[in-house]
Parts: structure tokens; sequence; C-alpha cells
């Protein structure tokens, strides 16, 4: 226990430690020593040579430290100490004791004695290298890994929990359980979770209503803490250094420093507008500050970097390693780094900066996202390391495919990329999707069947969201401009000028949702201070007003049914999220979707007489629905549309029913399985390995 060892350590300082075995027992592996005194035969005879012994032994420790000095630091000192008694030899009366007798006065002192003097033994042993011991952490369907971006994994610095990304929120797990839990608060976008030095609290990056943040929030979940607010798209990293401080680097910006408790950041590390960092950790001793460098934004920047480390004395900056990234320190003394899906290792002084030993490769197949410059693994102090199995083909990018229902995809003639929301235009053509760009996020489209390049509509960055119109002549889109946000459209085959739908207001979110079939209304989500409302805009008159709010966090991703008589969305109006479709023109008549929990991002097919949608997870579900004298539906009935990735409640919808039903169109990972890994490997005394795989003198 904690008890135990914490007396134990006070008792191996004070060198007052007899350890004694009192019972046979199968002792635990770290317990595995050759005991001072064997008492488990004792029958409590008072003349047993051995209990002569161990009492002996005591004597002389209680003796010893009768004998110290006291500390200047006690409080409280005997007025005049009584002198020591000459030291006698036991006496041995001709009076036996009653073994039992004796026995029960010896029990209490020989347990404590005994138990502590086990752990002071294996201490005083001298230390041999722990067994390395590899296993795996199933994850659970309902709370698949996301993956796709920054850094989703990390593991508290005492190696007893894990934390990692999904869907459903951040996902805590203690290493020697079976169960996990989502950390509540965390259900918002949110990335690269990292352990407080104490392990008691998280930091996260979020970003809702167009605002990007650095969060912190307790393991037992709550309500998160705003630290500060950091530039909106591009790439962003945050990490905790010993000191209970916070390093967060930002493209363009460079690297700062921040309070636990948020505040303003301190500019540390300068960097150009076309520059990049990632993975900064301040070294021993706190003059050095490692990190991840590029002189490029190019998607491909990382492959071409440096790991550096620069002076937050005299500024200076000093190239380490070129062509690799997502460098570490290791209390082992090395230098850990990688490269595509490779971990490699050098001997490391964080004093002088000075390797020792060319790399060498200690950990392959590695999840890398190339467009971050990171592996996904993570280490703790007592040397346990995780991370997520993969290559760096995926690389963080997806493919655009259609799934077929049956738990196949086909990619379309589309290079990988960083793509997200594709919409199929209405004629079934043309797919317009999201691009992440060197200079932002931006709208494209491709033609079907094509061999064309995807052609970018869009230009100035910020630009997400696309909505065909019911003719399929105009894209509509969100644009998060500081010079005007809200939601613009233009002609779909690029020419002409955009115009301007509506105005956001400051933390307000605008999402074009579905335009009616007639082309007279286009419905649009506005998201504000955590809550959502649909908002209906006449397009000849170019006026909004309010349609649809929820009592709780509020009503979003609306769609229009194929004969523009009828509404899906969702809502939260019953605690969670559910589908509920109402008449066109509203009536106030409303109807849910048969519930099987967290239902979310629904749409119509084709001829309007089924709803698709996300029951949570990974799943896909659809139901038949019956629109004649009301509405009746169907039983849900589940899809396997993997390896097609769904997106979280609150974030837009990430799938499209073909216009001809004959799939639906998505996005998947880009690697060889084009699969979400289902497992996070667990590596225990990794330290040891890395010991012997790269010896440091």
């Amino acid at each position: 226990s904690r008890w135990v060892r914490t007396e134990a350590t006070i008792a191996l300082q004070s060198k007052t430690l007899v350890p004694v075995m009192i019972t046979p027992c199968q002792r635990p592996i770290m317990f595995e020593l050759t005991q001072t005194a064997d008492l488990s035969h004792w029958d409590g005879d008072a003349h047993d040579s051995v209990w002569l012994t161990f009492l002996h032994d005591v004597q002389q420790f209680v003796q010893r430290g009768a004998a110290k000095p006291v500390s200047e630091s006690a409080t409280l000192t005997p007025a005049s100490p009584p002198p020591t008694p000459p030291r006698r030899p036991l006496p041995i009366t001709a009076k036996r004791n009653s073994p039992l007798q004796f026995w029960l006065r010896a029990l209490p002192l020989a347990l404590i004695l005994a138990v502590i003097g086990i752990y002071a033994g294996w201490q005083l042993k001298p230390e041999a290298a722990r067994p390395v011991a590899r296993f795996m952490h199933p994850l659970p369907q309902d709370k698949p890994l996301t993956l796709g971006g920054p850094r989703v994994i990390d593991i508290a610095p005492d190696g007893r929990r894990l934390v990692y990304n999904s869907q459903a929120g951040l996902v805590l797990r203690e290493i020697d359980a079976l169960d996990d839990r989502v950390i509540s608060g965390t259900q918002d976008v949110r990335q690269y979770p990292r352990f407080s030095p104490d392990g008691q609290s998280l930091t996260f990056i979020s970003t809702t209503d167009s605002v990007t943040r650095l969060m912190r929030i307790a393991t037992a979940g709550g309500v998160p803490l705003e630290l500060t607010r950091l530039r909106s798209g591009g790439n962003r990293s945050n990490s905790w250094q010993a000191d209970a401080t916070l390093l967060v680097a930002t493209n363009s910006v460079g690297i700062q420093r921040l309070s636990a408790n948020g505040g303003e950041p301190e500019l540390i590390v300068a960097i150009a507008a076309v520059e990049d960092v990632q993975s900064p950790e301040l070294l021993p001793g706190g003059e050095w500050v490692l990190f991840t460098f590029s002189q490029s934004d190019a998607a491909e920047r990382w492959a071409t970097g440096e790991i550096v480390a620069q002076s937050l004395v005299t500024g200076e900056r000093r190239q380490l390693l070129q062509g690799m990234y997502d460098a570490r320190y290791v209390p082992t003394g090395h230098l850990v780094f990688g490269k595509d899906s490779t971990l490699y290792a050098v001997g490391f002084d964080p004093a002088t900066l000075a390797m020792s030993g060319a790399p060498v490769p200690v950990l392959q197949g590695i999840r890398t996202e190339l467009n971050q410059g990171i592996l996904q693994y993570a280490f703790a102090n007592d040397g346990t390391l995780i991370y997520v199995p993969g290559s760096a083909t995926g690389a963080g990018q997806q493919r655009l495919a259609l799934g077929n229902g049956a738990g196949q995809a086909e990619a379309l003639a589309v290079p990988a990329g960083e793509y997200a929301n594709p919409r199929v235009s209405p004629d079934g053509r043309w797919i317009a999707f999201e691009v992440n760009y060197n200079d932002g996020t931006d709208i494209a489209v491709f033609e079907i069947g094509s061999t064309a390049a995807p052609r970018r509509l869009t230009f100035g960055g910020d630009n997400a969201r696309p909505a065909w119109t019911a003719d399929g002549q105009r894209m509509a889109y969100y644009s998060g401009r500081a010079d005007g946000a809200g939601l613009y459209w233009r002609l779909a085959d690029g020419t002409g000028e955009e115009e301007k739908l509506t105005q956001a207001a400051a933390e307000e979110e605008h999402t074009p949702d579905s335009f009616s079939p007639d082309g007279a209304n286009l419905v649009y989500t506005i998201r504000s201070n955590n809550s959502a409302a649909l908002w209906q805009l006449v397009l000849a008159t170019g006026q909004s007003s309010l349609l649809i709010e929820s009592p709780a966090a509020g009503a979003s991703h609306a769609i229009f049914s194929p004969d523009g008589h009828w509404l899906a969305y969702q809502a939260w109006d019953t605690g969670d999220n559910e589908i509920f479709v109402q008449p066109f023109p509203l009536t106030g008549a409303k109807y849910q979707v048969p519930s099987s929990g967290d239902n979310h991002h629904p749409t119509w097919s084709p001829d309007g007489r089924q709803l698709y949608y996300i029951p949570g997870g990974t799943r896909f579900e659809r139901v038949d629905i019956v629109t004649e004298r009301g509405i009746s539906f169907g039983n849900p009935v589940a899809l396997n549309l993997n390896p097609l990735r769904n997106h979280a409640p609150n974030s837009p919808r990430g799938y499209e029913i073909m216009p001809d039903g004959s799939g639906m169109l998505g996005t998947t990972f880009s690697d060889s399985e084009g699969n979400v890994p289902d497992r996070i490997i667990v590596v225990q005394n990794w330290f040891e390995e890395l010991k012997r795989l790269v010896p440091v003198e």
C-alpha cells in the first residue's frame, strides 16, 4: 500500500530496518529477496535462536536511533532528557512465557517490522533490469479513436492512466482496468490531450464557434476552464512542463509560455509568418527549449524540418537533427524522435546539447501524421510507453470514397489530402468538399469520373461548410474572415463574384444546412456560446428569422425532404441528441425518430422514404418513414458503412447519400487498410529496452 511504502521509505532513510518473514506466502515479484530473519517456523518460543537474533538486531537499531541528536527542525525537545541506560544483553529468565502469550505480544511489532523490512531489503538489493512487457488495449466500438489530426493520446506521468480522443469525447482509461469512461465536459471538438505533471487534470485544444481555445479540465470531469485563445486554423500543439507551466506552439506565431491557470501568454520563441513549430519541450535546467522547426508552411514541410534547441537566455538556436521531427528528451539520457513510422533514439546531454553515437531505430510501426510532424506515442516517468499502431501512409490525410453498406468503400480518383464534409451536387456529377490548403481551409469541387484535379472554388482561407443550391448552380458556404464572417454563395463553376447572405455576430458561426427544393429558402444553423438554433433565410428578400430552437443545448443539422414538405433535424430536447421531423412550413407538429441513443446527423434517401443517421460511435442506421396522414416510422436497421468516417454530434455532417441511391459519400483515412486503429499498444518498462538498444555511459 502507499502507506507502507511511505513508512518504509522513512525507515530506510533513517537506517532502522530489519527485514523479516513471519509466515510463508507467495511474494509479489517486487518483494523477492532473501530475508534477514525467517520466523515463518516460530511458535512463540522465547529461546528460539532466530528469534533472539532478530530481537538483538531490533535492540541495536532502537539504541542507535536513541543515540542520535535531535534535529534542529524539531518543534518539541525534552527539558532534561534522561541518560541512556547501559546496554545489557537480553535476559533469559528461568521462567518461560507461554508461547501463545509471547506470540500475541510480539505479533504487532513483528508484523510492522516485517512489512517495512521486506521493502527495505528490496531497496538495498542491487536493482535488476525490469522485464519489458507488451500488451494491447482494445478500444470499445462506441468510443473509437479519432485520428487525422494532431496528437490524440497521452499517458499520465505515473504511468497508471491513459487518455485518447474519440468522437464521444476524451476517454480516460486505467492501465490495469478493463473499462473506460468519457470525461464529462469534453464532448465538443478537442485535440491534443495532455496530462498535467500531477496527473489530476488535462489540457486540450477545442475549436467551437470558429474560436480555438486552449482548455483545462479535471480528469474527474466538469466544466473546462479556458486558459487562452489561439490562432484559428493551422497547426497547434501544447505541452506541460515540470514547473507546471505550459508551452504552446502555433504556426506563424511561435512558442508561447503561460501559467497553468491561464492568463496572457508570453512569446518565448518567435517565428516568421511562413514558418512552423511543433512539439515544444523545456529541457532540464530551464535554459533551452527543444522543438521541431520548419522554414516552410507547405504540406510536406516536416520531411525537411529540423529538430532544434533555442536558448531562452541568449536567443541562440542550435540545429540538432535534420529531416526528423517530434523530438522528446527521456530521463535515461536519450533524445527520441521520429521519421515516417519509426522512432529513433540517440544519447543526449541536455546541459551541453551534445549527442553521442548515431541515431538507432528503437520502435517501428507507429501511426504518423506527416502533415502535423508527429508520431502517435507518449511515455510516462515510470518508463511506460503507449502508441497507436500504424504507418505514415495515412499521415492524417483522407480519401473521398463511396461506401456500399457492406463494410467496403471504393476510393474516388482524388489524391489523398486533408478533406472534410463532402457534398454531392443534385445531379450526382460533382462533389464539393473542404480542403486544408497551405494558406487555410477553402472549398474545392471535383467532377466524378474525371481525371482532372479538384478545382479550388474559394480563396482567402477559413471558408468551409459547402452546400449546393437545389438546382446545382450555386454553392453556399461559411466564411470566418475577420472583416465579415457569415454565409456567402457563388456560382459553382467559379465565375462571377461571391455574394454575402448573412452577417455573423461576434462568437457566432453560421452553417448552411439545406436549400428547399423550390430554391426559395435556406435553413442554416447559428452556433454561439455552446448553443445552437435553426434559422430560415428567404432568398428573395434576404430576410432571416428564427425557425427552431431547443430548450436545452440547441437544434442543428436540418435537411429538407426531397419533396420539400418536411424538415428533419437534431436537437437536445430530451437531454440527449435526438432526431425530429416537422412539417414545412411549420405547423407545430413534431415527430421523434425511434431512439437508440445519441442520434444525430440525419439525411433523407433520394425518394424520401428513409432517414439515415448516426446513432453514436462508428455506427450508421436507417429507418423507414411514411409521411402520408402524419408520420410513422419503421424499426431502425443497422448499416455497416465502415471504413467511412462519421463525426461528433456538434461537427458538420461528414457523409452524403448519392442522388441515385447507389451508395454513401464520405471520407476514409488514406492508410493501406483504410480503417481506424482499434487498439493502443502499451509497453511497460520501455526505458529498460531503450537503455539496452542505445547504451549511454
